[in-house]
């Protein structure tokens, strides 16, 4: 089951039943969300569609949408993903400012701001090079509260970097020997932490696992460290997943989907899943996204063609079973011109009253590009494989 030819979707909750859609999206309490689906990840002028449809939808009164920075965070489980989640600039600033600090012994100055500078990670997934800026900071972090008498607390922050740094040394040319000689004091205790398993799957396999920024092993992985929160990274081919996950008494399991996760594009104007085709998106990503976001319905803007006429598309899905329950296009040759205001505003009108104002036309009568409907293409079932095949929940 796939959706559309170049789709952009954008995604609006609607109840079943023989009742307009304004109705069906109105009775769903809010469980309503908007997202764009672009065909290939650079179609920006698809995604702005998106979101003028989403402020057209939403001005019109009785379609309460889930808000666009809602929707990124509940697709991210809440946290930002990518080179932009973070001003490196800005918190390479923070250390240095807490690094001063710290050399003119204003401990308590220094803590609260490498502190701030920490937070920031708790709050974006951050790249390469800048969890050393985070080693550095925790190993910071450690040297004020030891300086400031702290003891218990500073091995907790030796031993957040340790955990799964266990053979890394302190560099005498930048920690002096007293706190080198602390660092090398805990490594017993290390091996003396209680333990938790964390067991990741991936599709496709033979991903790089990634903890606390350093690489642990491939998929499928399984691993035994301290137990406690971890930033977890799983990543092949461009595509990565980004989780917090915390390691207990009990196995900690994480499966992922790789090409899934790497679709979302949740840092522009407006949330997009990019279809990894021509095809459109997958059947088994509806369910994903139903669940990932809590939303029982979607509307679908996309770019249709045919016989080489260009519309834009807006199609209401339900994605418990990726059934089209109604779809309206309306011919657009560009989205970058002045047509577009109108075109979105009449697309809004359908979506609410189920009517088809001037120029939108009810699919059924046009044909999507390659034979059959949008709404027969997503009918479509894919065969369910044995069990070890069979497609898996990603909510979480």
């Amino acid at each position: 089951m796939r959706f559309g030819v170049f789709a952009v979707a954008c995604l609006v909750v609607a109840l079943g039943g023989n009742v307009s859609a304004g109705d069906k999206v109105a009775a769903s309490n809010g469980k309503t969300a908007l997202l764009a689906l672009p065909a290939f990840a650079e179609d920006e002028a698809l995604v702005h569609a998106a979101a003028m449809l989403q402020k057209a939808v939403e001005s019109r009164g009785s379609m309460k949408l889930v808000p666009a920075g809602e929707l990124a965070s509940r697709l991210s489980l809440g946290r930002v993903s990518g080179p932009s989640a973070v001003d490196s600039e800005q918190l390479e600033g923070l250390f240095q400012k807490g690094y001063i600090q710290s050399y003119s012994f204003k401990y308590t100055e220094a803590l609260d701001t490498f502190r701030r500078l920490l937070a920031r990670f708790d709050e974006a997934q951050p790249d390469g090079q800048l969890w050393k800026l985070w080693q550095k900071a925790k190993l910071f972090e450690g040297i004020c509260l030891l300086e400031l008498g702290k003891k218990a607390e500073a091995e907790q922050a030796f031993l957040e970097v340790m955990r799964t740094r266990p053979k890394m040394k302190l560099d005498p040319r930048q920690y002096p020997p007293r706190f080198i000689s602390f660092w090398d004091s805990l490594k017993g205790k290390l091996s003396s932490l209680p333990r938790g398993t964390l067991e990741v799957e991936s599709v496709p396999a033979g991903a790089r696992v990634l903890l606390d920024g350093m690489e642990q092993g491939r998929t499928p992985y399984t691993g035994s460290l301290p137990i406690g929160s971890y930033s977890l990274v799983v990543e092949k081919d461009g595509n990565r997943a980004v989780r917090k996950v915390r390691l207990g008494e009990q196995p900690t399991r994480v499966r992922v989907q790789l090409e899934f996760e790497g679709a979302m594009r949740l840092g522009g104007e407006h949330p997009a899943v990019v279809a990894p085709d021509e095809k459109g998106i997958p059947a088994a990503w509806w369910p994903w996204l139903g669940e990932r976001t809590g939303c029982d319905r979607f509307i679908a803007v996309r770019r249709a063609t045919d016989g080489g006429k260009q519309y834009l598309s807006a199609a209401i899905v339900d994605p418990t079973s990726g059934k089209v329950e109604m779809e309206g296009r309306i011919a657009l040759a560009s989205l970058a011109g002045d047509a577009l205001g109108p075109a979105v505003e009449k697309l809004a009108e359908f979506l609410a009253t189920g009517r088809s104002p001037e120029g939108v036309v009810a699919v059924g009568s046009v044909k999507a590009e390659g034979g059959g409907s949008v709404a027969a293409s997503v009918e479509e079932k894919a065969p369910a494989g044995p069990w070890w095949k069979r497609p898996w929940t990603y909510g979480g």
